[in-house]
C-alpha cells in the first residue's frame, strides 16, 4: 500500500510539472542520434550492406499549438562491406505535429522532412549528391516543462541526383528536445 501511495504521489509531482511548451511562439532546440542497417538493392551501383550512425540537431519554431517547423542538419557516419567508410552533411526543413495536448508527461508527434546532402570520403559515393524525404513519430516523455525524451521511429528514401534507384531505410533514435518559452 505504501508503494502505491509513493509512486501516486510521484506521477503526480511529474503531472504538475509537465507543462510543455508546445503551443504557438515558442522555440525547440535539440536533436537525436539514430543507428541504422541496410542493404543496396540500387541497379546502378555495387550490392552491399551498409551500417550507419547519424547525429542530427534540430531547431524549430511552433507556428500554431502543437505544430513546429524549422530546420534539421545532420551528420552521417557510414561503414559498408564494398566502399569502405563515409560521411554525409545534409540539412533541410522540417515540420512536426504533436497529437496530445501540453499539461500531458508523455505526448505523441509525427514529423516529415527533406534534407539535401553530400557525400565526402573514399570510394564509388563520394562527391554524390543526395535528396533524401523521411517520415517519423513517436513517444515523448516530459522530464519537466521543457525538456523531452524521445524514442523516434523513421522511414527514409534517399535518392542520389543523376542516378536511378533509392535506398529505403527504417531507422530507431533517441533524442532531446527542450522546448523554450516566450516571455509573456
Amino acid at each position: 500500500m505504501k508503494k502505491a501511495i509513493l509512486l501516486l504521489f510521484i506521477a503526480s509531482s511529474f503531472y504538475n510539472i509537465a507543462d510543455c511548451q508546445i503551443t504557438k511562439g515558442n522555440w525547440m532546440v535539440g536533436g537525436n542520434a539514430t543507428f541504422s542497417t541496410f542493404q543496396n538493392s540500387s541497379t546502378a551501383s555495387l550490392q552491399y550492406k551498409q551500417t550507419d550512425f547519424q547525429i542530427a540537431p534540430l531547431a524549430g519554431y511552433f507556428l500554431w499549438d502543437k505544430f513546429a517547423a524549422g530546420l534539421n542538419p545532420s551528420l552521417t557516419h557510414a561503414n559498408n562491406n564494398v566502399l569502405s567508410t563515409s560521411t554525409t552533411i545534409n540539412i533541410g526543413p522540417f515540420v512536426r505535429y504533436y497529437f496530445l495536448d501540453e499539461g500531458n508527461i508523455v505526448n505523441l508527434f509525427a514529423g516529415s522532412s527533406y534534407t539535401y546532402g553530400r557525400i565526402t570520403g573514399k570510394g564509388q559515393g563520394s562527391g554524390q549528391h543526395l535528396n533524401t524525404f523521411s517520415f517519423s513519430g513517436g513517444p515523448v516523455i516530459y522530464f519537466n516543462s521543457s525538456v523531452g525524451l524521445e524514442f523516434i521511429v523513421a522511414y527514409n528514401t534517399t535518392k542520389a541526383v543523376g542516378r536511378s534507384g533509392a535506398n529505403n531505410e527504417i531507422k530507431f533514435g533517441m533524442g532531446f528536445q527542450i522546448h523554450l518559452e516566450r516571455d509573456k
